[in-house]
């Protein structure tokens, strides 16, 4: 695979990730108030709308592959919002993040059918207008990062703080986001460096791996008994140790084995998360210490893996990575 691609799926699926992790902990109320633009549309109206960009590039990426490009025409961009901000606004929430999701796999999907020769190869479209799919992919990162800021100055502008209760389907959107924003950085290191190149202090991409691992099998285990704070294990007491006890467990197994682990976790983690209801989720998280809704406690889970993958954005020195993908605001 050329060495471009892999770099632009990462910024890709890293600008979508932090823009939907600014969304997780508005509440229903919060992603219903006109008051985020002067045209009155909700925070969630930008969801639809992101997601018709990314089919419709889709469209127009997969005509620039097949060589139909005389079949690409150009498009009013103001009128054409204005008529899906129209045409979706009646969508449920659930619909609008189902929306978002099928298209992105869509755009993805397109993405990597387009032959690695011709991914930074300049075309001129009917209208005169010079692309590459690596230009129009940066293009749609830069979608979701302008909207992205557009979010973080509204919630400026009116104080807003993040809320104990949120709309499941954009948590769990944002759990597949993360997640896959953090495999597309992993793909960016070369094989033979998993076991040996530090990413975070001393540690290792496989002691990395082995930490989240820990972690999120514990959040399993937690949910396995209703959202339930568990004792760690014997001799375990503090979360430093914790830490080390997660990759001291795991020190001898291969690299395939750790990639496993990551995978199978996490596909328990989103099968209990998928099991929930709204209900249970405003809830509270049943612990002595730290009292928070269940809801809060998933979304600690969920930060946890974005500063990861923010740091590990710092440990590859990634060209032009902007400062906000570096870091996770609280």
């Amino acid at each position: 695979m050329s060495a471009l691609k892999p770099l632009a799926l990462a910024r890709l699926h890293a600008e979508r990730a932090h823009l939907l992790w600014e969304l997780i902990g508005l509440s229903a109320a919060q992603l219903d108030d006109e008051s985020f633009s002067a045209e009155n549309h909700r925070v969630r109206d930008l969801l639809p709308h992101i997601a018709k960009w990314d089919a419709f590039e889709a469209n127009r990426l997969a005509m620039i592959r097949d060589g139909r490009l005389a079949e690409i025409e150009s498009v009013a961009v103001d009128d054409t919002n204005a008529a899906w901000f129209d045409q979706y606004r009646t969508l449920s929430l659930d619909q609008a993040v189902a929306m978002l999701q099928k298209e992105r796999n869509g755009f993805v999907n397109v993405v990597k059918e387009i032959a690695d020769a011709d991914f930074d190869r300049e075309v001129m479209l009917p209208f005169g207008r010079i692309v590459s799919v690596n230009a129009e992919l940066a293009m749609q990162a830069q979608h979701d990062a302008d909207h992205r800021h557009d979010i973080v100055a509204w919630k400026t502008e009116h104080g807003i703080q993040r809320s104990p209760t949120g709309p499941r389907a954009l948590l769990l959107a944002g759990f597949r986001a993360s997640r896959r924003a953090l495999r597309a950085l992993i793909a960016l290191l070369p094989p033979d460096e998993y076991t040996t190149r530090p990413v975070h202090g001393s540690w290792t991409l496989k002691e990395l791996l082995a930490h989240l691992v820990g972690w999120e099998q514990y959040a399993v285990a937690c949910l396995q008994v209703d959202g339930r704070e568990i004792p760690f294990p014997a001799g375990v007491t503090t979360v430093q140790r914790f830490n080390e006890h997660s990759i001291a467990i795991r020190a001898d197994r291969s690299w395939a084995e750790i990639w496993s682990e990551f995978q199978t976790t996490r596909r328990n983690l989103l099968a209990l998360l998928d099991a929930l209801s709204q209900a249970r989720l405003d809830g509270p998280y049943y612990t002595e210490r730290h009292p928070r809704t269940l809801y809060q406690w998933c979304v600690d889970w969920l930060h946890h893996e974005l500063e990861h993958g923010a740091e590990l954005r710092v440990a590859l020195a990634i060209p032009d990575t902007p400062m906000y993908l570096t870091r996770v605001s609280q």
